[in-house]
C-alpha cells in the first residue's frame, strides 16, 4: 500500500485582523490571523474539500481569501469559477458597499466636538496677591471658556472675572471712589 503526500492548499487571509471561516455542514473551523500576521498565522492550509464550500468560495471571489499557492488544475477550476462575470459583478458590489460602510463608520467614530478633559491653570490670585495662584484645573476642553478657571479656594471671585478676546482671563475690580472737581478758570 503507498501513500502520496498531496501538495497543500495554502490560503491567505488579506484582511487586518483575525478571520475565522466554519464549515456549516461538517462544523469544522479555520482561523487566520490578520494579514501580515508576524506569526504566519495569515496562511493556513486547507483541504481541497473547503474549495467545494459555497460560502468558502464567496469569500475568495470576495477578497476576502486569496489563494498562496495550490496545485495547477485546482488554481485553473478556481480561476474558471471565480471569473465567471456574475461573481465578478457580486465582488465589485461587494467591495463597493463595505468602503461606503468603512467611511460612514468613520465619519462616527471622528468626534469633533472637543470633549476631552484637560488641563488648565487657576488665574485666581496667589497667597501674596502678586500673582496667579498656578493650581491645575481639570476642565472640558470644549466648556473651558465658559468660566473663569479657577481652583475650589477661588471659586467665589468667579463674577470679578470676565474673558479677554485673546482668550485670557482678567480680574476686574470696583476702584475707590473719584470725585472730579469742575474746572475754573
Amino acid at each position: 500500500m503507498s501513500t502520496t503526500l498531496q501538495q497543500p492548499i495554502l490560503i491567505r487571509n488579506t484582511k487586518p485582523g483575525p478571520t475565522v471561516f466554519t464549515d456549516a455542514k461538517s462544523g469544522a473551523e479555520i482561523t487566520w490571523g490578520g494579514a501580515n500576521d508576524a506569526m504566519g498565522d495569515d496562511v493556513q492550509a486547507v483541504d481541497a474539500d473547503l474549495l467545494k464550500n459555497t460560502e468558502f468560495l464567496r469569500s475568495l471571489s470576495r477578497g476576502t481569501f486569496e489563494v498562496e499557492s495550490a496545485p495547477a488544475d485546482v488554481l485553473a477550476a478556481l480561476e474558471g469559477h471565480l471569473n465567471s462575470p456574475a461573481l465578478r459583478r457580486q465582488a465589485a458590489n461587494w467591495a463597493a458597499k463595505q468602503a461606503t460602510e468603512a467611511s460612514t463608520s468613520i465619519e462616527k467614530i471622528e468626534r469633533t466636538d472637543k470633549n476631552d478633559i484637560v488641563s488648565v491653570t487657576c488665574v485666581g490670585p496667589n497667597t501674596r496677591g502678586d500673582g496667579t495662584c498656578g493650581e491645575q484645573i481639570a476642565v472640558r476642553e470644549n466648556a473651558k471658556n465658559e468660566k473663569a478657571p479657577l481652583c475650589p479656594t477661588h471659586a467665589q471671585l468667579a463674577p470679578q472675572y470676565v474673558l479677554t478676546e485673546d482668550g485670557g482671563w482678567v480680574r476686574v475690580g470696583l476702584a475707590a471712589r473719584q470725585t472730579h472737581q469742575p474746572i475754573t478758570s
